[in-house]
Formats: structure tokens, C-alpha cells, sequence
């Protein structure tokens, strides 16, 4: 069985135009997300796939793998599982998807998403969340929130507050983290699923998966994530970002 790391990176970002090249430091943010992805043990290896001839030629710029893929596709999904064609997966074999706007997600947290995957075949799809209780996040919609059963499956995801708490001032909820795990077989699948009312709706690919009735497994993550999605969460990795390593 493979495990595999790509991390889909659009160049064309509606908040942030150019956001893999933009710089955090002295490095552009793929190279960050790149480097930090590298030190995920049980990855043989990690692939950027990207339709953009500037983006990959950064990601050669530091001898980083990279995969060309269709400028037709929508999702960072939709360009994983081209990738992961074209890297000739097989079935059981794990595809870590990372978000190519996710420098600091929590390394041993994603490893242990690999193992629950590796010793559960009937697994399909995965994520990582983080318990919070940051107000300004809760009411914020750049921030996905995610509500799980007893399993720890997703029951939903939103970028509304959810859980709403009706009868208290206090906020307590799961952050959902921007990274996924896929089994191939089901990534294969993704591709003959239409993109849902829900998905549309909220503009999150994963609601794709919860209305077509697939199950997506929730790991707590060890430690918070910051993607970044705005101008000011570039300025605060270039203030913090050290505050996430280790």
C-alpha cells in the first residue's frame, strides 16, 4: 500500500491572486506548505499539482515534485485524483490531500489520520478538526466549522456557526483543518459525483461527499492550523509562523 502526499495549488485565487508565489519570509508559501508536508513519515513522497506554469516552476525552483493537471478543473479535489492518476495508484493505496494554503498543519496529527486509514480498509475519506474556542472564528465564514456523531464521522460542515449556542455566551466547536485523506478507490469515484446543492451553496467541496451519503471520518488535531486565505493571515504567518513549528 502507498501513501502519497499532493497538494493542489491554484494560481488564480479570488482573495489573494498569485497566493502560492505570495512570500512568508523568505520562502513562497508553496515552498512552506511544501517543507512541512515533506516531514509527514508515512508519505513516500509529496507532489504539487498545479495548472499554472508559474507556480510549477517555483515549486521546481526548490526541487519540489510537481504534476501539471487541467486548467479545467474546479476543485482542489478534481486536480488531486488527476494526479493521483497520473502517478498510477492503486485502489487501497492513501492519497493525503493538503491544501496549498496550509503552511503549519500539525505533522503527528496527520500521521495518525494515515495509521487510523491504514488499519481501517472501510474507511473512504477523512479530515483533521480542532477543538476551539476562538468567538471571532466561531462567527467568522472563512472559518469551516464541522459537527461530528458519536463515531467521529461528519455529520455536517459550514461556514456558519454550528453548533448554534442557543442558551449560553460561550463558544465550543470543531474547526475543521484544511487537509483531507483519501482512499484511491473512493478518489476515483469523486470524479462521477456532480458537485452537490449543498457543496455550491456553501462552496465547500467536502459537502459533495455528506449529501451522496459517503462517510468522512474527524480526527482531532494535536494543535491549531492558520491557512491562509486573506491578506491579513499572510501578515500573520510572517509575524508567527514559528509559533506553529515543531
Amino acid at each position: 500500500m502507498r501513501v502519497v502526499c499532493i497538494i493542489p495549488a491554484r494560481y488564480n485565487s479570488r482573495r489573494l491572486p498569485g497566493k502560492p508565489l505570495l512570500k512568508v519570509r523568505d520562502k513562497s508559501l508553496i515552498q512552506w506548505v511544501f517543507e512541512n508536508a515533506q516531514r509527514i513519515s508515512a508519505c513516500e513522497n509529496v507532489w504539487v499539482a498545479t495548472d499554472d506554469e508559474r507556480v510549477a516552476e517555483c515549486v521546481k525552483g526548490f526541487s519540489g515534485n510537481v504534476i501539471l493537471t487541467s486548467s479545467a478543473i474546479s476543485s482542489g479535489t478534481d486536480r488531486v485524483r488527476e494526479a493521483a492518476a497520473k502517478l498510477g495508484l492503486g485502489g487501497d493505496d492513501i492519497v493525503v490531500n493538503l491544501q496549498g494554503d496550509e503552511p503549519v498543519i500539525d505533522v503527528s496529527s496527520v500521521e495518525k489520520l494515515v495509521r487510523e486509514f491504514s488499519e481501517h480498509s472501510s474507511l473512504l475519506m477523512g479530515t483533521l478538526a480542532f477543538h476551539s474556542e476562538n468567538e471571532e472564528e466561531f462567527y467568522s465564514p472563512n472559518v469551516v466549522k464541522v459537527v461530528i456523531d458519536k463515531r467521529g464521522f461528519a455529520l455536517y460542515f459550514s461556514r456558519s456557526p454550528i453548533p448554534y449556542p442557543r442558551d449560553t455566551d460561550k463558544v465550543n466547536f470543531l474547526k475543521h483543518l484544511g487537509l483531507y485523506i483519501f482512499r484511491y478507490s473512493f478518489l476515483k469515484k469523486w470524479n462521477s459525483l456532480s458537485p452537490s446543492r449543498l457543496e455550491e451553496t456553501e462552496k465547500l467541496e467536502q459537502l459533495r461527499a455528506v449529501e451522496n451519503g459517503f462517510p468522512i471520518k474527524v480526527l482531532l488535531s494535536n494543535r491549531d492550523s492558520c491557512g491562509v486565505d486573506t491578506a491579513e493571515d499572510l501578515q500573520f504567518m510572517e509575524e508567527n509562523i514559528e509559533r506553529f513549528q515543531g
